[in-house]
């Protein structure tokens, strides 16, 4: 059982199908096994898509091996990779590189080659697209495009949370997707998040000009001024637009999180994906609010502040925070 969880969780990122809790699940698999099983596991791939490439040897599956699991251990301050290589070298395809940083790896689904970027939890990771495009993705995040991108297209996809400076060209629209929305842009500086557990996509624009489309129809449901927040349902498509200041949508690409009379359950997500940390309430209040600015301070020191706003118990274990409201 746990041989098929590590090799469908393998299979779904080479085919670019894993979500962020799988990837994180990936990951410990391979951190947690030996040399044994991720060589079985890599063998049994192989024969199901050898059809695909030449015979691998001991040398290939060695130095799948030895990526596989150097990667997984890189310490979180350990500049990444990049590997490129093609459908048809699919054991090379499988030297991804999992790693615990943001991480650069290329995979082709079909034919065509394409680029997916990461950043893992509690981390951050800065893009420079090949038309000079600026794009910031924040933890648990991921953007890919296409190899032809900037020749025959400007086309991204985009899953979680991403800070964009766009290149300005004329005659080619920039295009981010998110889940049943296009955002399209010429030369804009806007925030996007759209994180898969989240219920609303939310689009910030700083300047510049945004339209936004129904990928299901095809059709402009809303186009946007600089300093307006939309607010899209993924479930049923409704939106809403409001003045805001967009460049706190933002803000956290300079390393600084701030909250506004934000609600708790805000709160500790975005604090989960900014250290790393799954965070338990055990008595949660959706009436309670915070604000308050986080720079470099650690988790322990954000603790401590929110004890003194509203006094808690909390208790660190590893990666797990567990925290409960005093007086309920």
């Amino acid at each position: 059982m746990e041989n098929q969880l590590l090799k469908d969780l393998i299979e779904k990122l080479m085919f670019d199908k894993v979500n962020t809790e799988e990837f994180a699940c990936l990951k410990s698999e391979i951190r947690n096994g030996d040399d044994t099983r991720l060589d079985r596991i890599l063998e049994e791939i192989w024969e199901e898509y050898n059809h695909l490439a030449l015979p691998m040897d001991a040398s290939d599956k060695s130095e799948i091996l030895r990526h596989l699991t150097s990667h997984i251990t890189e310490q979180k301050n350990k500049p990444s990779g990049v590997l490129f290589k093609q459908w048809y070298k699919i054991a090379a395809s499988i030297l991804f590189p999992v790693s615990v940083i943001a991480c650069f790896y290329l995979l082709s689904l079909t034919s065509e080659d394409s680029f997916i970027v990461m950043a893992d939890s509690g981390q951050k990771t800065h893009i420079l697209l090949p038309d000079s495009t600026e794009v910031w993705l924040n933890s648990e995040s991921y953007l890919s495009y296409s190899s032809k991108f900037n020749s025959d297209n400007r086309k991204v996809k985009l899953v979680g949370e991403g800070y964009f400076n766009v290149r300005k060209k004329d005659k080619k629209k920039f295009i981010v997707e998110v889940d049943n929305v296009n955002v399209i842009v010429h030369g804009t500086t806007f925030n996007v998040s759209a994180y898969e557990r989240d219920p609303t996509i939310k689009i910030a624009l700083e300047s510049g000009k945004v339209q936004l489309e129904n990928k299901r129809n095809r059709t402009i449901f809303a186009e946007m001024q600089p300093d307006q927040l939309v607010s899209i349902s993924k479930q049923n498509m409704e939106w809403s637009i409001a003045d805001y200041d967009a460049a706190l949508s933002g803000i956290w690409h300079n390393n600084v999180m701030r909250f506004a009379n934000a609600p708790m359950q805000e709160v500790y997500n975005k604090m989960e994906r900014w250290y790393g940390m799954k965070i338990y309430v055990d008595n949660p209040n959706d009436t309670i609010r915070y604000g308050f600015i986080v720079k470099s301070e650690s988790l322990k020191e954000m603790l401590d502040l929110i004890n003194r706003i509203t006094p808690i118990a909390y208790r660190i274990e590893g990666e797990e925070v567990y925290i409960s409201y005093k007086g309920k």
